[in-house]
C-alpha cells in the first residue's frame, strides 16, 4: 500500500477505487505522474465538490486540496509511487545493504587468503617431509659406514684438540677417513 499526504489518515491503493479523499497538488503530482501546471489546470476545471479548502499555510491563505476520486477518474495512478518516509526507509536499508555487502566482501577476502596461506603451508610441509625421508634414507645407507668410523676412533682415543678437528663436513669426512689410516696417530 502506498501512503499520501491524504487529509483523512487513510492509505490509498492505486488499484482500489478511492473514496472523496482530498490529496494536496504535490501529492497528486506524485501519485499521478503529471506536472504541477496539468494538476492546477485540473483543479481549475474541477467541479467544486471535488475542491477543499486544507490547513492554513504562512501567507494566511489556505493549502487547496483535490478530490483523488476525481483526478482517479482523469489519471491512471502510478503503481509504484512513495512517498518521504518510505523514501528514508529504503536509503537506510540500502546503507545497511552496502555495509553487508562490505563485510562480506571483506570476509571473502580473508578466506581467499587463508585458503592460500593453507595451500603454501602445505607446499612447506610436503618439503619438509621430503628433507626429512632424504635424511632417513642418507642416514641408513651410512649407518653402517659410521658406526665403524665411530667404534675405531673410541678404541684408539688419540689426543686431540678442538682447534685440530675440521667444522665443515666435507673437510670433517676426509679429515675422519685420513685419520683412520694413519695408525700412529
Amino acid at each position: 500500500m502506498v501512503c499520501f499526504g491524504i487529509y483523512q489518515n487513510l492509505y490509498i491503493s492505486p488499484l482500489k477505487t478511492l473514496r472523496m479523499d482530498y490529496i494536496s497538488i504535490n501529492d497528486a503530482v506524485k501519485m499521478y505522474g503529471k506536472s504541477k501546471s496539468t494538476i492546477k489546470r485540473v483543479l481549475k476545471n474541477a467541479p467544486s465538490q471535488h475542491i477543499k479548502k486544507g490547513e492554513r499555510l504562512n501567507t494566511g491563505l489556505f493549502k487547496v486540496l483535490i478530490s483523488a476520486e476525481y483526478l482517479n477518474s482523469l489519471f491512471e495512478p502510478t503503481v509504484n509511487t512513495i512517498d518521504e518516509s518510505s523514501n528514508d526507509l529504503l536509503k537506510t536499508l540500502q546503507k545497511e545493504l552496502e555495509n553487508k555487502q562490505g563485510i562480506i566482501d571483506k570476509l571473502l577476502q580473508n578466506q581467499e587468503a587463508l585458503i592460500e596461506n593453507e595451500r603454501n603451508f602445505q607446499i612447506l610441509l610436503e618439503r619438509a617431509n621430503q628433507r626429512a625421508d632424504l635424511l632417513e634414507q642418507h642416514y641408513k645407507r651410512n649407518k653402517s659406514l659410521g658406526a665403524d668410523i665411530i667404534e675405531d676412533i673410541e678404541e684408539s682415543e688419540p689426543n686431540i684438540s678442538a682447534d685440530e678437528i675440521p667444522t665443515d663436513r666435507g673437510t670433517f669426512n676426509e679429515w675422519l677417513r685420513g685419520y683412520k689410516k694413519s695408525p700412529n696417530q
